[in-house]
């Protein structure tokens, strides 16, 4: 089911929308969650992307300098936005994950 929510904003093409949202069914306990899938393109959305990329990269027991990470944390809006990259955000009830 990702994937296919993937391609479908990723071939949105008709609109200028960066966003899609859709609401998943969490089969354990039949509860409704909004997800809110969305291609980031403001300041907030990119710091919000830039606050995951850390958090995921604490979580690791590996030190990413190798690849330039710090670098790739303070150029995450050049890097990845149009016409060559993409950044895509999941908000679940509006927080960032």
């Amino acid at each position: 089911m990702r994937r296919g929510i993937l391609q479908k904003i990723l071939a949105n093409k008709k609109t200028d929308t960066p966003y899609q949202q859709v609401q998943l069914n969490k089969k354990h306990d039949m509860t409704a969650e909004n997800i809110l899938f969305k291609i980031a393109t403001t300041d907030q959305e990119f710091e919000d992307g830039r606050n995951l990329f850390q958090q995921y990269a604490e979580s690791l027991d590996l030190d990413l300098g190798f690849q330039d990470f710090p670098n790739e944390l303070k150029t995450i809006d050049k890097q990845y936005s149009k016409p060559t990259g993409a950044l895509l955000l999941a908000y679940k009830n509006s927080i960032p994950v």
